[in-house]
């Protein structure tokens, strides 16, 4: 299984199941992105339903429909792997740019499955054997300059200031020089305007010279969004866009699958 997780193939064969107690020590490293707390006895059901939605059936060998102790359905928390379909052209677009050493730009709705995305693609190029970060714009690393850099390096640095928190950028990525590392921005508008404009100018430079690569996840195109704050964008002409819609038709029956045992047709 370890060779599987390196390749980056998509699991839909091993999850870990635990005996009672569950002890998420226990799970081998090459599964933990899709442990789910599944144990045995005590979520026997889940299991079996897990089981269901890989194959496809609706009820239980007997006849008997399966209850799922919760609904599977969390429109607030992006999947776990295992339940993470569709959207293979757009990992197939990241793969390709992360090799050029290209960064992009994806654009989406709320709630489209942008952040479910940036995990999928962190868990295959890191699979590929790449560095990679995930931030988010909302969070505590977009908070200053300092703490953006010290969640993507692990270092502490002495100054807020925006060319020098780049400069230490700029140091980290050199350890990296035959591939750069890959930082994904996760609400990248609200990065826009908690950070200084100054650090995203040397960003800008770093990616230019293909030193790192980024992928900035938003809502609006980042010309947009910059242009809403009265600005020129840094990133104008450097990143290729692709907007992110509704999964296709195969993913969409694919994810309804994993409701089995917990809704009937009509629900």
């Amino acid at each position: 299984t370890q060779d599987l997780y390196n390749a980056a193939l998509r699991n839909n064969k091993f999850y870990p199941i635990f005996p009672d107690p569950f002890n998420f020590d226990f799970c081998p490293k090459a599964l933990e992105p899709w442990s789910n707390g599944h144990a045995f006895p005590s979520k026997q059901a889940n299991i079996l339903a897990l089981v269901q939605s890989c194959i496809g059936m609706s009820v239980a060998p007997t006849g008997a429909p399966v209850e799922l102790a919760t609904n599977p359905f969390n429109p607030w928390q992006p999947p776990m792997p295992h339940h993470f379909f569709g959207r293979a052209d757009l990992l197939t677009a990241l793969r390709t740019a992360l090799a050029e050493k290209r960064s992009m730009a994806l654009v989406g709705d709320v709630l489209i499955g942008k952040t479910s995305l940036l995990r999928e693609w962190k868990r295959q190029a890191e699979g590929l054997g790449r560095v990679v970060r995930l931030l988010s714009g909302v969070g505590p690393e977009a908070a200053s300059c300092s703490a953006f850099i010290q969640t993507i390096c692990a270092t502490q640095i002495e100054e807020d200031d925006p060319d020098f928190a780049a400069n230490a950028l700029a140091k980290w990525a050199a350890d990296f020089d035959v591939l750069p590392p890959l930082i994904l921005l996760d609400n990248a508008e609200a990065a826009f305007q908690r950070l200084p404009y100054r650090f995203f100018e040397r960003l800008r430079g770093l990616v230019g010279q293909q030193q790192i690569c980024v992928v900035l996840a938003s809502q609006l195109p980042v010309e947009q969004v910059y242009q809403d704050l009265g600005q020129t964008s840094p990133f104008m002409n450097l990143l290729e866009m692709r907007r992110i819609g509704l999964l296709d038709l195969a993913a969409a029956e694919q994810l309804i699958r994993i409701g089995n045992g917990v809704f009937d047709s009509d629900q």
